[in-house]
């Protein structure tokens, strides 16, 4: 089974706006590199979520609780990836 990774995943547009965080990145294959479009991003805590677009672009809107929180990324044919959302970093590969 493959891997997704979360390349470019850019807190650089998190955004701290009245309690909010805005948190936007690319999902691609581990190995290929190539984007994976339409597949879910969501908080492991609650039931916020996305899909990423047809490039593999996504964009959640946060509140300022989830800076800590651990978002999924899922497709199928693909292994869940899982990766911690930390409000202090920028960027994350």
């Amino acid at each position: 089974m493959k891997k997704i990774i979360l390349l470019g995943l850019t807190l650089a547009t998190l955004k701290l706006h009245a309690q909010s965080l805005t948190v936007t990145g690319y999902v691609k294959d581990a190995d290929s590199r190539e984007t994976i479009s339409f597949c879910n991003v969501v908080m492991a805590d609650n039931s916020t979520g996305t899909i990423a677009d047809a490039s593999g672009k996504f964009l959640l809107q946060l509140t300022a609780a989830d800076d800590k929180a651990a978002m999924i990324v899922s497709y199928m044919g693909y292994r869940p990836d899982t990766m911690l959302i930390d409000g202090n970093k920028k960027e994350f590969i």
